[in-house]
């Protein structure tokens, strides 16, 4: 492709040459990714972000803008489906955690006593109602239940 004398002016200064369409939507992305290039390979991590950082570099000199935006289009819509799952991910474990036992039901001596579950001992027996997490690992001591209803 040959250099044009009267040559137009994109949107950053720059001289672009006709029909450089792709370059305004490719140029941010790509200075966006190589920041984060630079960034992840001072924390001593390669990803594979440097593939798509040399393909949209080496795609923009040789005037194929498309392959250039359809790349930083792939990698910016992949960063976003990244952040996305994470944050699902983190509040699934939130949700998950929360749901995590801090106290036992103890039967001890006849009666039924809450305590911390630093307090549970091997051999205590503990009351696990219906729709509870267990608080500790165990074997089952009785798998029926008393049920008492007023209704009845």
């Amino acid at each position: 492709m040959a250099w044009y004398p009267a040559l137009s002016f994109g949107w950053w200064g720059g001289r672009t040459l006709p029909g450089s369409r792709g370059r305004p939507v490719s140029f941010p992305v790509l200075l966006a990714l190589c920041v984060e290039i630079v960034r992840s390979v001072a924390k001593g991590e390669v990803r594979l972000d440097i593939v798509a950082a040399l393909s949209m570099s080496a795609a923009l000199p040789f005037g194929e803008t498309l392959a250039a935006a359809v790349v930083a289009l792939m990698y910016s819509g992949g960063t976003f489906l990244e952040s996305f799952a994470q944050g699902r991910a983190r509040r699934e474990m939130s949700d998950l955690l929360s749901r995590v036992p801090r106290t036992a039901t103890r039967h001890r001596n006849g009666a039924l006593d809450e305590v911390p579950l630093d307090d549970i001992a091997p051999g205590d027996l503990l009351l696990i109602r219906q729709g509870d997490v267990a608080p500790a690992d165990g074997t089952v001591e009785s798998a029926g239940g008393y049920c008492q209803s007023k209704s009845a």
